[in-house]
């Protein structure tokens, strides 16, 4: 699959670092096509899951965005050292990325845990 525009930022993991994710997230969902309301949605999605993710990274962030054109494919990973379960989004904090985005995981695999995140631009924007 050919990456119509992809970008990729390094973050050290920090929520100081939490604006230059929303900013990146937002300018993505704008060249894709979405609306300023499905672009605030993928926003609070990213948010989200890149604070959950903080939680257990130990090194800096990868965080890849990729427009496919029409549709927003954000992922974050990081190494971490801890031992346990992967990161988990709160009740509150699930049920408003279950609204906001199309899809979306959080998981942890051996040293590494990652998110997951897409939106798709709905509606037709006039040329």
């Amino acid at each position: 699959m050919e990456n119509d525009d992809e970008v990729i930022l390094l973050v050290q993991p920090d929520s100081q670092h939490l604006r230059a994710v929303r900013l990146l997230a937002a300018d993505a969902g704008g060249r894709a096509g979405l609306d300023v309301s499905e672009v605030d949605d993928l926003r609070i999605a990213v948010d989200e899951l890149f604070q959950a993710l903080l939680e257990h990274a130990e090194e800096r962030i990868v965080l890849r965005v990729v427009r496919l054109g029409r549709r927003v494919v954000i992922r974050g990973s990081a190494r971490t050292r801890q031992r346990g379960e992967a990161p988990q989004l709160g009740n509150v904090a699930e049920l408003i990325v279950d609204a906001v985005c199309d899809g979306y995981s959080l998981e942890r695999d051996d040293d590494k845990v990652s998110f997951m995140v897409t939106k798709r631009a709905q509606r037709m924007v006039p040329a």
